[in-house]
């Protein structure tokens, strides 16, 4: 069994110690004649979104979003990043009344009103260029792995559910305030990650559009109907996330290895009782969500064979905190994980872009009362093909679970008007029971027409 806590020590006086030394470096790299080009790049993207459902053939979203970003090269190895997000939702359905972003930092939380709006800071970062290394200091998004979609190694940021996974990744996913190096020692590049930021998953409450209704993410209740009110611990009590990736070409084979020590951002439910909170006559019955520490250690291995690009990444979680429920009681017990995942990259007739991969997790030694399935496979398929001179685009994303036998499927097609405008129309399908993870939403298939342009 490895020692978490002395590994996490470890990295942290790592960690530590080359970024000391990499932002002294880098403040000093600079001359006071070097020539400041103060180059410039401001916009805005803004989208109108319209949803209507299929299943109770009624418009269920009109949102209103804009996105404004600014990029300043200050100097030739001095750049600045700095983004944000106004969403407004004339109908209230995703996330209705004033949405609860205690899963979030306080440094991180998004700003909404009662209704309609929230205003949130996407990006905020500084990036140093050295001579053969990259610091970033701020708010940002550190993607490990090279899956699609999948997360093995992608650890470093949680993830917004409020789409559940219809939205594209790079919007759903979270950026974290961080301290990220990428540097080479010893003939291998070498990335830290130093995440203080203790933000996690954001899971939809009971009444939005995509609540999570699934028994697994209800901690085994069976009943939706029946699920209970729920108070989140922290996440500022807790200790950010500290990582390391090493990474080489080796013989034709890009070979990656990772280690990361810090929250799981899934949270894990606990009775009053066990929380050491108190409960008081004619409360209403309630669970209390934690998010407890996790130790990923894992590797990712790429390479290419004729039209096909293979990779494969493989992870294992030590005493990973799960869920346990019986008909009278629920607890929650340490238990090791591990899951591993081959993906294939085609270069198909007509220039038509597949992806396929497939993925096996397995909780080590589970016992019967776990709320979750002891063993999961996950296929998903990604067809992309573009037309006229690239102004057409159509996408089709396929996942499937093989054990509960549900899917969802996502139709995407674009048009790029001109290089400010663009037209989407997405048709969005799940099958299955209301048990399993795509299943839950088998009354949520819904059509999107979005116009998106840049000022």
């Amino acid at each position: 069994m490895v020692n978490g806590n002395a590994n996490k020590l470890c990295l942290t006086l790592t960690l530590s110690v080359c970024f000391c030394v990499a932002t002294a470096l880098a403040f000093a790299s600079t001359p006071a004649t070097e020539p400041q080009p103060n180059h410039w790049d401001a916009g805005m993207i803004t989208s109108l979104k319209r949803y209507h459902s299929t299943d109770q053939n009624e418009s269920v979203a009109s949102q209103f979003v804009l996105e404004p970003y600014l990029e300043w090269s200050q100097s030739h190895n001095r750049n600045w990043t700095l983004s944000g997000r106004i969403r407004g939702d004339a109908q209230d359905q995703f996330l209705p009344g004033e949405p609860d972003f205690h899963s979030y930092s306080s440094a991180s939380r998004p700003y909404a009103t009662d209704r309609y709006w929230v205003f949130e800071l996407r990006d905020a970062y500084l990036e140093l260029e050295l001579d053969s290394s990259q610091l970033k200091l701020g708010k940002q998004q550190i993607v490990w792995g090279a899956l699609d979609g999948i997360k093995v190694l992608d650890v470093l940021n949680p993830q917004s559910f409020e789409e559940f996974i219809l939205d594209d990744f790079g919007s759903s996913r979270i950026g974290l305030w961080s301290i990220y190096l990428d540097t080479t020692i010893a003939g291998w590049r070498t990335e830290l990650a130093l995440i203080p930021d203790t933000t996690v998953h954001y899971i939809p409450p009971r009444d939005a559009r995509f609540a999570l209704t699934a028994p697994r993410f209800q901690f085994g209740n069976q009943d939706p109907a029946n699920s209970m009110d729920t108070v989140r611990i922290g996440p500022d009590d807790q200790e950010g996330t500290v990582g390391v990736r090493v990474s080489r070409y080796l013989g034709g084979l890009d070979l990656q290895l990772v280690a990361v020590s810090g929250l799981d951002f899934e949270p894990y439910a606990q009775t009053p009782g066990e929380a050491d909170l108190p409960v008081q006559p004619g409360d209403t019955p309630f669970l209390v969500l934690s998010n407890s520490r996790r130790e990923v250690y894992g590797f990712a291995a790429q390479t290419s064979l004729s039209q096909a690009v293979i990779r494969l990444e493989a992870s294992y979680i030590d005493d990973r905190t799960f869920n346990l429920r019986t008909p009278t009681t629920l607890s929650h017990e340490k238990l090791d994980q591990w899951r591993a995942a081959v993906g294939f990259d085609i270069n198909g007739p007509l220039d038509t872009f597949i992806n396929v991969q497939y993925l096996y997790d397995h909780v080590k030694d589970a016992p019967d009362t776990l709320t979750r399935p002891e063993t999961e496979q996950i296929l998903t398929t990604f067809i992309r093909r573009t037309f006229a001179y690239e102004t057409l685009k159509y996408e089709l994303r396929y996942y499937a679970s093989l054990e509960d036998k549900d899917a969802m499927l996502s139709n995407r097609f674009e048009y790029q008007v001109n290089e400010s405008m663009l037209l989407r129309l997405a048709f969005d399908y799940f099958r299955g029971t209301r048990k399993g993870s795509f299943g839950q939403f088998d009354t949520r298939d819904q059509i999107s027409i979005t116009w998106q342009w840049t000022l």
